[in-house]
């Protein structure tokens, strides 16, 4: 396994599907099986952090008091996102904290500990998990070798059953590209991390073994249900 690396924590958003559990709350905060989700992924990542970079902006201020300065004994810092701008622009809140090679992940989702160590042994990859409906997903494109080629937001015909489940090992070459904007009028980060492999930078395509993203209120409820097991 590579030396510990740097984690950011995109944990900016409003969770408005998630109403009216987060008027009051930000979304990475609510219980799961007793515990915030933020303190899954924290649990899941203190053996391979070395610091954690927490972008927090609704209510991101109870995140800080939650959580504080440090988790078992790992350094804690926060960046504020003060306008939502898309997952890119969240990233680049950060980058004047960021190492030359770190890892991002999504607040709001469940991971397992054995796909993120698996990923963080290559320089760049993306986690990517098979699912029944890749419609409603980022569907993960790969060559023959397993490297990125493309990934396409809810597609109608979709030609893989890959999700992008939003955990990517990045260098800092990432900042050299433009910023891919998305319909909505935010900029993607797997957008852009398409054009840095298409670029020529080889990102492996890591198949999870779990994920669990939480957008609605029945997702915790089932998320309460596997962690169980």
């Amino acid at each position: 396994m590579h030396s510990r690396i740097q984690v950011v924590i995109l944990a900016a958003g409003r969770g408005i599907r998630l109403r009216p559990l987060t008027d009051f709350k930000p979304k990475t905060l609510l219980m799961v099986a007793g515990r915030p989700i933020l303190e899954h992924t924290l649990d899941l990542i203190s053996p391979i952090a070395h610091e954690i970079v927490l972008v927090i902006g609704y209510h991101g201020e109870k995140i800080w008091r939650h959580i504080g300065d440090e988790y078992h004994d790992i350094p804690v810092r926060y960046i504020e996102q003060r306008e939502l701008g898309g997952t890119a622009h969240a990233l680049e809140q950060a980058r004047h904290t960021l190492d030359k090679r770190f890892l991002v992940m999504m607040g709001d989702d469940l991971y397992a500990r054995q796909d993120i160590e698996q990923i963080v042994e290559h320089p760049w990859a993306i986690l990517a998990k098979e699912v029944s409906e890749p419609k409603k997903f980022g569907v993960v494109r790969c060559d023959r070798s397993g490297y990125l080629k493309d990934i396409v937001e809810n597609p109608e015909n979709p030609t893989t059953k890959l999700a992008n489940c939003g955990a990517y090992v990045m260098g800092e070459e990432y900042f050299q590209h433009e910023p891919v904007r998305i319909p909505n009028g935010e900029i993607g980060l797997p957008q852009t991390l398409v054009k840095v492999a298409q670029s020529g930078t080889q990102i492996k395509v890591v198949k999870a073994s779990f994920w669990h993203p939480i957008g609605y209120p029945q997702d915790l409820e089932r998320a309460e249900k596997l962690l169980a097991k």
